[in-house]
């Protein structure tokens, strides 16, 4: 139904709306090329759009979802709202691609930006339902990093320097 609405009125108002529900589908039955292709469609056919700002984190979950192979798209499309001077911080989707371009970076082991990113959005929404979990993944990623600050002192003191400090 919803191909055939976009086949027969392609300039109608709600054709955005139709392309994230046709998208929302194809996800649903696990046909991310085809839930891809029609994301893509719309992000470039309505830019600056809040159909377009949903459009760009949906696929840039799907992304994400797909596995780490994806990782690098899935960035793309999270940083492309996070630092687009056209979304504001108070829109949903601004906030949700904050949420999730951390969680990537923390998962490709990018401590130092993902704590960038979970430490704003902590600032940003500190009462956000998600908020728990980006103070978790933050304080996660300080240890992390912490333990690799120890891990290289640890290599680096040459062991008659380790007498000499006895």
């Amino acid at each position: 139904v919803l191909n055939r609405f976009l086949k027969e009125v392609p300039s109608d108002s709600r054709v955005p709306q139709a392309r994230l529900e046709l998208a929302r589908q194809y996800e649903a039955l696990r046909q991310w090329d085809r839930a891809i292709e029609t994301l893509q469609t719309l992000t470039s056919a309505n830019r600056n759009t809040l159909a377009a700002f949903e459009g760009t984190y949906l696929l840039g979950k799907i992304y994400f979802n797909q596995g780490p192979e994806f990782y690098p798209k899935a960035e793309t499309e999270f940083r492309s709202l996070v630092e687009s001077a056209q979304v504001d911080p108070k829109n949903r989707w601004y906030r949700q691609s904050l949420l999730e371009l951390g969680r990537l970076l923390f998962r490709r082991r990018d401590y130092d930006q993902a704590i960038m990113r979970l430490s704003e959005y902590v600032l940003r929404y500190p009462d956000g339902p998600d908020t728990l979990s980006a103070k978790y993944l933050l304080a996660s990623s300080v240890r992390h990093q912490g333990l690799a600050a120890l891990a290289r002192s640890r290599e680096e003191v040459r062991p008659h320097e380790k007498e000499a400090l006895r």
